[in-house]
């Protein structure tokens, strides 16, 4: 705006100057005649200036708000990127840490269990510990990574056995909210995907099915084969209410 104000008078003062110079150069014109076209002169190139001008802001602005959209694009990808991560990344981290707190509280409620139950109490709590590993290992990943995209590569696996490994893990977050767990799964079951991806996915399910369940409900799980497809389903009783 600045430049185009400071250009546009240099423009009107050269032209100006130019032709009083021209006017008076003629000696056929007379000074009245010189004065009125003078002042045709500036009138003209006032009404030039002002509108060529108001051409020049509007296609400048214009553009500049289109090159300002190309170039906050990224900056509003990253803000929305940054605040799915941050979202994601207390979702994930819940669950498990959740799980281990159920573990040492059924530790320290002093209630006599047999060495087989804590045998398995401390296997899930240690899988729990390779789970939240595994999770900051993906952070890492994310936070050093542009694109941030997670390890996508897919194997055969045996989506069943996840499930009910999942189930089991969380049966102590289920009991504690006084909800039962049944399963229907078709053993084996295998898909074509990546295994780490795949148990967060569950046990995310999982765990919303139990946080918006009701008071002694219900969390059904089940696997279909139907047409070359699996098909999995996680219901909660609120689903059949």
């Amino acid at each position: 705006f600045i430049i185009v104000i400071v250009f546009s008078i240099f423009v009107y003062v050269f032209f100006i100057n130019y032709i009083s110079v021209d006017l008076k150069a003629d000696q056929e014109i007379s000074v009245i005649q010189e004065t009125k076209m003078l002042e045709m002169a500036m009138t003209r190139l006032k009404t030039i200036l002002i509108f060529s001008d108001i051409g020049i802001l509007v296609v400048i602005s214009s553009f500049g708000y289109f090159l300002a959209g190309k170039t906050l694009k990224p900056i509003e990808k990253s803000l929305k990127d940054q605040k799915r991560f941050i979202s994601d990344s207390a979702h994930e981290l819940r669950t498990p840490l959740s799980i281990l707190k159920i573990g040492i509280e059924t530790v320290t409620t002093g209630r006599s269990q047999t060495l087989k139950e804590y045998r398995q109490l401390t296997e899930d709590m240690s899988e729990e510990v390779d789970k939240l590993i595994d999770i900051s290992d993906d952070l890492m990943f994310l936070a050093q990574s542009d694109s941030g995209k997670l390890d996508n590569r897919f194997n055969r696996i045996d989506i069943s056995s996840i499930c009910h490994k999942q189930i089991r893990l969380i049966e102590p977050y289920a009991s504690k909210k006084m909800i039962n767990i049944k399963e229907d799964l078709k053993k084996p079951s295998y898909i074509k995907g990546n295994k780490n991806q795949i148990k967060r996915l569950i046990v995310n399910l999982l765990k919303n099915a139990l946080d918006y369940n009701i008071e002694d409900g219900i969390v059904y799980v089940s696997i279909k084969k139907t047409k070359g497809m699996i098909i999995l389903s996680i219901l909660d009783f609120s689903y059949y209410s």
